[in-house]
């Protein structure tokens, strides 16, 4: 008896514990980042985004493949009805702290995570296509002190939306 116990403490002592793995595992350690979902097998990006910590610039897409489709631009379609998926963003991705870059295409968003103002270094962010209502989001955008070049081509965007972000990030290139 006293030999199973030693040896099960042996194993037990020797025994690693094991690491949840990613699926974004392989991207660790690049600094450029091209994610199509579909490719994943993914329908919205999911909380692991976080383990890229040194990614300076970050591209995510729906579908590779499938070019831009929305014409007319969803700001053109005034009040409509959106057809669902709607999705969000992990709050985990405002724990990339060195991303430069983010572009977000096609990825049916209806909003940007409240902590957006954490990407610190973020001077470039390109939302289009999305189901964004920018009225809505517009606090969280002007959060983004150095932000240098902003577009929203796809979204829900009004004159007076591009008045007033123009107004709080005077330093800042929007293209509707």
């Amino acid at each position: 008896m006293k030999l199973l116990l030693a040896f099960l403490v042996i194993i037990f002592i020797g025994c690693k514990p094991t690491r949840e793995k990613s699926v974004f595992d392989q991207l660790k350690g690049q600094t450029t980042i091209v994610i199509s979902l579909k490719d994943y097998h993914l329908d919205s990006i999911p909380p692991a985004i976080k383990t890229l910590q040194g990614v300076r610039r970050l591209t995510i897409v729906k579908d590779s493949s499938v070019g831009w489709t929305a014409y007319p631009p969803l700001s053109a379609l005034g009040d409509t009805k959106l057809d669902t998926p709607f999705r969000e963003l992990p709050k985990e991705i405002t724990e990339l702290e060195y991303l430069e870059n983010l572009s977000l295409f096609d990825l049916d968003l209806v909003s940007l995570p409240i902590d957006l103002y954490k990407l610190k270094n973020l001077d470039t962010l390109v939302l289009s296509f999305n189901k964004l209502r920018i009225s809505q989001e517009i606090d969280k955008l002007k959060s983004l002190t150095h932000l240098k070049y902003l577009e929203l081509a796809g979204n829900i965007v009004t004159q007076d939306d591009l008045i007033r972000l123009k107004s709080a990030m005077p330093g800042t290139t929007i293209l509707p």
